[in-house]
């Protein structure tokens, strides 16, 4: 998926030590594609536009060190547009570098 992200944070903390941050985000997906193969031919290859719900919406929070955080992302709105896939909500978890 492509998506423009917006997050509106509540930091805490020094930025020259530990530091932390709450908030939301909302996200507004441009564009999505998959594409699934089946064993190694490429004429087995299948391209899908999956229907991906247009606006989501989540919490988010990050607490880190110096210039190097961890984050978490959790989308409380759907994956997918509602009777049109399976009702799943994103959660990521990672690493990021600030400056």
């Amino acid at each position: 998926t492509f998506s423009l992200h917006l997050p509106i944070l509540l930091e805490f903390g020094q930025r020259k030590g530990f530091f932390g941050a709450v908030g939301v985000y909302g996200d507004l997906l441009v564009a999505s594609h998959s594409k699934i193969k089946h064993g190694k031919k490429r004429d087995n290859e299948k391209h899908y536009n999956l229907p991906t719900a247009l606006p989501q919406a989540g919490v988010t929070a990050r607490v880190g060190y110096q210039r190097i955080y961890l984050f978490g992302n959790y989308s409380l709105t759907r994956l997918f547009q509602n009777d049109r896939g399976p009702e799943t909500n994103i959660l990521t978890i990672g690493l990021g570098l600030g400056f």
